[in-house]
């Protein structure tokens, strides 16, 4: 019989970073386990604040309860209706996918559709935030370089001119048009994601929430490819956004969708309308995810959750992460997760 963990784990981030949205040093995640014999699979959210992490954990526990029955975990993404059930569906069904595909030795891609012959996906590397001086990230680059990474994305979201000198610098140690990608985190006004298109010194890999998604459909036409979506929670909003607002790559965030079978769904919606599918973090499931759709888009390497993994999903020197299992081919680090985190219930 199966039997079920979950646990609230704040993971310290590996160095604390300045958004828009503030300073973060600490990443609030909720794990789920699912274990029978020897067969252990596991899942998480990652929150940015510990009232969310409370309220998905409580979500997580609700949902639960005394079912220790398989089909129901792979089902539970159908409880998702708000956002802190959402995070704790997605947690619980990536636990279930997890343990049902290492229980039979292959990957999760391989038993939601993998297309033939991905056996690796091009990745970015994924920071430069803003309290990095020009200093510091000339040394992240060359660090990113360095560990095989042929793309990269920085944040932006200061003024247009400070924005333009710290691309700059990035492009010092990734000068090839379309290697760097920018996110503003819908703090950009129109007027400032246009000016930045203007002036920017190379062509970008794509512009990342650029503005409030209320005023994304005021850059249609502009000459840099228009990536969002992350932060929305259901097909429609997202049809809305590609439609009204002009984005023309999605970045579909599993756990704001549910689980993975959510995000498939979302992912066939939005390529039948004609836009390119990315993923946003979720490392090691998002690799696994987007091996099944058509001409995905390169795979986030965010290491705000690298501290849970015993290895961490790292490129080759090719610039590439393996679609490997079994399972989603990362296993959990149990000593860190029992020195930082708290279990919750164990059924």
């Amino acid at each position: 019989m199966l039997s079920i963990e979950v646990w609230r784990a704040p993971t310290p981030i590996p160095r604390p970073v300045l958004t828009v949205a503030g300073l973060y040093d600490t990443y609030f995640h909720l794990i789920v386990i699912v274990r029978e014999d020897d067969v252990t699979g596991w899942g998480m959210s990652g929150m940015a604040t510990l009232a969310h992490l409370d309220a998905a954990v409580d979500g997580a526990v609700g949902l639960v309860g005394e079912h220790r029955d398989l089909a129901y975990l792979l089902g539970v993404e159908r409880a998702g209706h708000d956002t802190a059930t959402r995070g704790a569906t997605n947690a619980i069904a990536l636990a279930a996918w997890d343990f049902a595909a290492r229980r039979l030795g292959v990957a999760c891609a391989d038993m939601w559709g993998r297309h033939a012959g991905v056996e690796r996906l091009p990745c970015y590397g994924s920071g430069f935030f803003l309290d990095a001086n020009e200093d510091q990230l000339r040394d992240e680059a060359r660090a990113y370089r360095d560990a095989g990474y042929k793309f990269v994305k920085m944040r932006t979201g200061m003024s247009v001119d400070v924005d333009l000198a710290r691309f700059d610098v990035v492009r010092e140690v990734f000068p090839d048009p379309g290697t760097v990608a920018v996110d503003s985190v819908n703090n950009w006004q129109p007027a400032d994601a246009l000016a930045f298109a203007d002036r920017m010194s190379a062509p970008l890999l794509w512009m990342e929430d650029a503005t409030p998604y209320s005023q994304l459909g005021a850059l249609k036409g502009i000459n840099v490819p228009i990536a969002a979506g992350e932060s929305l929670e259901t097909v429609p909003d997202l049809e809305d956004l590609r439609e009204r607002g002009g984005m023309q790559l999605a970045l579909l965030d599993v756990q704001r969708l549910g689980g993975p079978i959510l995000w498939l769904k979302a992912a066939s919606a939005l390529a039948a309308r004609g836009a390119r599918i990315g993923a946003h973090v979720y490392t090691p499931q998002s690799v696994q995810l987007l091996a099944c759709v058509d001409d995905p888009l390169p795979v986030e390497v965010f290491d705000w959750s690298d501290p849970l993994f015993v290895v961490p999903p790292h490129p080759d020197r090719d610039g590439q992460l393996a679609v490997q299992g079994p399972g989603f081919g990362v296993d959990l680090n149990l000593s860190f997760l029992r020195e930082h985190g708290q279990l919750v219930l164990e059924v």
